[in-house]
């Protein structure tokens, strides 16, 4: 048998993402919480990790549960 320590437990996301409306050529934020601190999770669109620019701004919360992502001049092709 294998120990299970906490750490080993990938996080699960407790606080799923919302649906987010915004103008054409507005700014979209996503945020979800995860249940565990996981500081290095990454966001991803089309099943390709984002590519941080002026466009996609990430923040993550003190401790580590709450990932915000922020696209900024947002448009149809974004969805």
């Amino acid at each position: 048998m294998v120990p299970c320590f906490p750490a080993a437990i990938p996080p699960r996301v407790v606080v799923p993402l919302a649906d987010v409306h915004c103008q054409e050529h507005g700014e979209a934020v996503f945020e979800c919480t995860l249940s565990s601190p996981c500081p290095s999770a990454s966001w991803t669109f089309q099943h390709r990790p984002l590519q941080l620019s002026d466009k996609y701004e990430v923040f993550v919360s003190t401790d580590g549960l709450t990932h915000r992502l922020v696209v900024r001049g947002a448009r149809f092709a974004d969805m």
